[in-house]
């Protein structure tokens, strides 16, 4: 499964044309979605522990004034992006959950307490907003 197209072809359909960077050098393709006028980068690449024959997909999502590759954007950003990180979330989530042969789905920030389980859904991760509920990401579309 080439998992940056699909999720490419089907992201598309909720925020417009993105564009695909695939991975050729370092495996990890970079998407870019935008958002009420936000360009927003979505990484994407695969872990193969080895001698594990599961693969494990890892997606980063950082507004793209932020490396998707640093630990973390300031803490006095965070709120500015949080509304619009829920909704790529939300969709994201909503892609890799109908998609068949993808299974146990985590999301955590990054930085998150080694100690913590990650969370099921994008829903119940601690966000530093107060933001009423958002709209279904599959019937709903933002500009």
């Amino acid at each position: 499964m080439d998992l940056s197209r699909m999720m490419t072809r089907q992201l598309s359909k909720r925020f417009g044309h993105i564009p695909l960077y695939p991975g050729y050098f370092f495996r990890n393709s970079v998407l870019v979605v935008t958002l009420n006028g936000e360009k927003f980068h979505l990484l994407i690449r695969q872990n193969k522990y080895p001698g594990n024959a599961v693969r494990m997909w890892e997606i980063l999502i950082n507004p793209s004034r932020f490396s998707v590759l640093s630990e973390r954007f300031p803490e006095d950003e965070q709120e500015r992006y949080a509304k619009d990180l829920m909704v790529i979330s939300k969709e994201v989530h909503a892609v890799l959950a109908r998609t068949p042969g993808i299974t146990r789905l985590r999301w955590w920030f990054v930085g998150w307490d080694v100690n913590q389980p990650g969370v099921r859904t994008p829903a119940e991760l601690p966000w530093r907003v107060d933001a009423p509920e958002l709209p279904d990401a599959e019937t709903h579309k933002m500009s």
